[in-house]
């Protein structure tokens, strides 16, 4: 049986058998590898976009 977070967001829990706690444990979530993906392709978004910034343009090259 879950029984909540943690303040650091792990799952907390214990496992009971007749009526006895049994086992405790502590369970930390790890990402759908779906989500480490689309994090993954946004963070080459903004870094693409940040060195296209950062690179001088051809226009300002030829003055």
């Amino acid at each position: 049986m879950s029984a909540g977070l943690s303040d650091a967001g792990h799952i907390v829990g214990f496992g009971t058998y007749n009526g006895r706690v049994q086992r405790s444990f502590l369970v930390t979530p790890v990402p759908e590898p779906g989500t480490v993906v689309l994090m993954l392709a946004g963070l080459d978004v903004v870094g693409g976009a940040a060195r296209r910034l950062a690179a001088p343009s051809a226009i300002n090259q030829s003055r």
